[in-house]
């Protein structure tokens, strides 16, 4: 049995070195999140699977390709070794926000040898909030309504949004903040135009 079982694994060893790509392409994250005026970095993996080394270049295609840099244009790769190189998206600001596809190729100077992964880079719009500009950490929710509502909290509360902010008397959170009172006290809920006497 046990004969068996190490033929088997050999086999699928020698399979998996046979059919394995010359040039190997991984990202990680494959995945990533960003704010218009602001940059996410992927880090991109290049195996060369050959026993002979390769000159391989790299390119990134896709919707934000004008905002995209590498950090390497290419490299020689030795034989079984792997390159690393950083993949930065900076959208700018007037970039609309949104979910876009982009694509990490790797090609050896023999147009036979290349491999390509697939990235999804979700946008947001910066926003105006309390004490001048903060990221939006979910995406846009639906349009509230109109107006203003206040909150009058006695004993000196410490409330704290869920972006972290400390919020202080006069300071003003953002539509869609989580606010927690980090102590006990009471007080009082009011919709536009103040207290209701």
């Amino acid at each position: 049995m046990k004969k068996i079982l190490l033929i088997g694994i050999s086999i699928l060893f020698i399979l998996s070195m046979v059919y394995a790509k010359p040039i190997e392409v991984s990202v990680s994250p494959e995945k990533g999140i960003v704010n218009t005026g602001s940059s996410v970095e992927f880090f991109v993996t290049v195996k060369n699977n050959q026993d002979v080394s390769d000159d391989v270049y790299f390119i990134v295609a896709g919707d934000l390709v004008q905002w995209a840099k590498l950090s390497k244009d290419g490299a020689t790769i030795p034989a079984g070794s792997s390159e690393k190189i950083v993949l930065t998206i900076s959208p700018s600001a007037a970039t609309p926000s949104g979910s876009y596809k982009m694509t990490v190729s790797s090609s050896s100077t023999d147009d036979q040898r290349w491999d390509s992964k697939d990235i999804t880079v979700d946008v947001y719009q910066r926003t105006t909030g309390m004490r001048g500009v903060h990221d939006q950490v979910t995406p846009t929710p639906p349009t509230p309504p109109k107006g203003r509502f206040g909150l009058n909290l006695y004993y000196n509360p410490k409330i704290v949004t869920d972006r972290g902010y400390n919020l202080k008397d006069g300071d003003q959170c953002c539509v869609g903040d989580t606010l927690t009172i980090k102590s006990e006290g009471s007080g009082e809920f009011f919709g536009k135009g103040g207290p209701v006497d």
